[in-house]
């Protein structure tokens, strides 16, 4: 069990494994993965509590640099905003909670709370079988990509076998010479998360063995050219955590390693692949819905329309106080 708000505890395989729980049953959400939690624990400090059956995570506000807590379940969504954001602001912090999913978010009355969208964190999700195949008009340009790709190389797709440390060292060079690369400003090499997730992908890589996965490659030859990996998810779907390929050497890389993707999870039964948000920057924005996402899930930002006073004393966040 998690322990109870005010309380956090560590991300580990069995706090997880409580939060997936709490978490079951809801659209699948990037910032509540296995895979996230894991590998952006030390980073962005995150922490694991539970109110009233809802997950609560706390972590650090890259935009502000402090500390502001989450929140997803099936409990009651009021409550617990009003319990966050008290705590917040009794420990001298910005009160304001990030990341909130719409299904909790819709559950706040506007009497007593400012609820407002917060599109760069909107997570775009794809239909797996429209990627397989980059049939007809929309899919022009990913499909010459892939064509003008394949005309050049005779690259093959093949899972990866993460357990073996010189794939390991492989997705790590391919890695290093992607962030070479973009700091030149070279021709597209996209991340994902468009920006440069070495520390995250390298903790992944120890983790690996523990975490739902599928891992895919492009070789050419003896040489990785791409990667993917993705966490398999309830409902069919998947969410895309890391993808490289090298771009600069090899034109279209991207796409084939996005086309060879989708055709491996299909074969899983996966239906949709979350590519994640767009952070709010325009040329990621622009690349995400170029391949055509068929659904969004959102997020808000919430706080208090007033002050809230409450009938118990405000409890601090743990570590805070």
């Amino acid at each position: 069990m998690l322990p109870a708000f005010p309380d956090f505890a560590d991300v580990s395989a069995g706090s997880c494994l409580e939060a997936r729980r709490l978490v079951a049953r809801l659209p699948s959400y990037a910032d509540f993965s296995m895979v996230f939690l894991h590998c952006y624990a030390a980073e962005l400090r995150i922490g694991l509590a539970e109110h009233r059956t809802n997950l609560v995570v706390r972590f650090t506000d890259r935009r502000t640099n402090s500390p502001t807590c989450s929140f997803a379940g099936h409990g009651p969504a009021a409550e617990t905003a009003r319990v966050l954001l008290a705590s917040l602001r009794g420990a001298g912090h910005l009160p304001e909670l990030c990341l909130i999913p719409k299904e909790a978010a819709m559950q706040l009355g506007a009497g007593c709370f400012v609820v407002e969208p917060d599109p760069a964190h909107f997570e775009y999700l794809l239909d797996v079988e429209q990627i397989a195949a980059f049939e007809g008009r929309k899919f022009k340009q990913r499909r010459n990509h892939v064509n003008r790709f394949r005309a050049r190389s005779a690259a093959q797709a093949v899972p990866l076998d993460l357990s073996d440390a010189t794939m390991h060292g492989a997705v790590l060079r391919l890695c290093g010479e992607w962030r070479a690369h973009k700091a030149q400003r070279c021709p597209p090499a996209m991340s994902v998360f468009g920006e440069d997730d070495l520390g995250p992908i390298a903790h992944f890589l120890l983790l690996a063995h523990t975490l739902p996965h599928v891992a895919l490659g492009l070789f050419d030859g003896r040489e990785l050219i791409a990667f993917a990996i993705c966490e398999l998810t309830e409902g069919g779907s998947a969410i895309a955590h890391f993808v490289k390929a090298n771009t600069w050497t090899f034109p279209g890389a991207f796409d084939a390693m996005m086309q060879e993707t989708a055709r491996a999870l299909l074969a899983r039964g996966c239906l949709r692949l979350n590519i994640q948000e767009d952070l709010g920057s325009p040329s990621l924005r622009f690349f995400k819905r170029s391949y055509r996402p068929v659904a969004l899930l959102e997020k808000y930002r919430v706080r208090e329309r007033e002050a809230i006073s409450l009938s118990k004393p405000v409890q601090v966040l743990a570590g805070e106080g």
